[in-house]
């Protein structure tokens, strides 16, 4: 593996994904590729200013005190981790719609986590993407992002070796 696919989430959702505070991430398409893949998340370079109030309420609030004093002290424009995807389901399918062909999967069962829900956009006709495991970088990569899939070329050698253990094993 050479190439990492890379999606750009606004902070402060991309450190939640790489604190393994968040494990799906939802979104309005669906995952085109193969399953298991891993995808590099990255930190885009601006704050949207309707997202600071939500980051003042629970749980937000809470569970970013535990790693940055204020949301300026986020990563922006940087990879700050991977991810290895392994699931993309229909949120029409997940136990939160009363739907009864409700689907026994890895993103149902992260939604009985304490903060799973507050974290995503579970509407009707989205796509909930599971995450099982996860590389936090040590140190963020920073890099112009694009909307979309888009790929990291040049990652480190030790993040190649992750991904590459990541989909072979599942470890």
């Amino acid at each position: 593996m050479k190439i990492i696919p890379v999606i750009s989430l606004w902070q402060p959702w991309a450190s939640l994904v790489a604190w393994g505070e968040k494990h799906v991430e939802t979104r309005s398409w669906k995952w085109r590729g193969n399953l298991p893949t891993v995808l590099a998340i990255h930190a885009a370079k601006r704050f949207d200013r309707n997202v600071r109030g939500m980051c003042l309420g629970e749980p937000f609030r809470s569970v970013l005190a535990k790693r940055v004093d204020a949301l300026t002290d986020l990563p922006f424009g940087a990879v700050v981790a991977v991810v290895r995807l392994v699931e993309c389901v229909s949120t029409n399918f997940l136990p939160i719609h009363g739907s009864p062909r409700v689907v026994p999967c890895l993103a149902a069962k992260y939604l009985d986590g304490p903060n799973e829900r507050a974290f995503g956009d579970y509407s009707v006709g989205r796509y909930a993407w599971a995450f099982d495991q996860r590389l936090l970088l040590e140190k963020p990569v920073p890099m112009v992002g694009h909307q979309g899939i888009w790929q990291w070329e040049d990652a480190p050698a030790d993040v190649l070796q992750w991904c590459e253990i990541a989909v072979r094993t599942g470890t």
